[in-house]
């Protein structure tokens, strides 16, 4: 079932790729950001497209100018309409991705090395949802993200993850800064202290 969930992802973002829809824009701010990333775009901002399942099979619509080699394709990629039923969504891999950063960052240490506590790296993987949630939506929003959906899912959400991280933990990284300088002063001195009592 493993092989079968990685062909449904890929063949849904194909899919979100390839097929268009005619998008109008939510409303503004961040609040239409974050329905733009969360729900995705279509007719006056609402669309079922960005589901917690795959889209299955193409529409009857959509299958029209495919020629029998693109429907062939595209019964075989979705399973036969089975990604319709399996959790393979936009939503589902969002909230999934989240949730192995947060196994990581709920163990007693920082498995990266860089000596984070718990909250800040529960933090971090919380702004970065948001923020790739964001960014997402924000880059739906504009003309060339409605043209590039696919493209706009991807860079929209790693950058947007990547700032939304960085914001909600700069005060832990400063603190991180002065902490690790002052050691290292409090070692320069103690081994200075060494060298003196050493010395005859």
């Amino acid at each position: 079932m493993r092989a079968a969930t990685l062909r449904a992802f890929r063949h849904e973002l194909t899919k979100l790729a390839l097929v268009a829809d005619p998008y109008e824009l939510p409303q503004p701010g961040l609040r239409g950001a974050w329905d733009a990333g969360w729900h995705g775009l279509g007719p006056k901002g609402s669309s079922s497209r960005q589901t917690w399942t795959g889209q299955g099979l193409a529409t009857p619509a959509e299958r029209v100018g495919m020629g029998r080699v693109g429907r062939a394709l595209d019964t075989v990629s979705s399973l036969g309409g089975l990604t319709k039923y399996l959790p393979v969504g936009t939503k589902t891999l969002m909230v999934a991705g989240t949730a192995l950063q947060a196994k990581d960052a709920l163990k007693p240490e920082d498995p990266t090395g860089q000596d984070r506590s718990r909250t800040e790296r529960l933090t971090g993987v919380g702004g970065g949802f948001v923020g790739g949630v964001l960014g997402t939506g924000a880059l739906l929003r504009t003309g060339w993200g409605r043209k590039h959906p696919f493209l706009s899912n991807l860079i929209g959400g790693v950058g947007g993850s990547l700032a939304g991280e960085r914001v909600v933990t700069t005060p832990w990284h400063g603190a991180h800064v002065r902490a690790r300088r002052q050691a290292a002063l409090q070692q320069q001195q103690e081994a200075m202290q060494q060298q003196q009592m050493v010395q005859p």
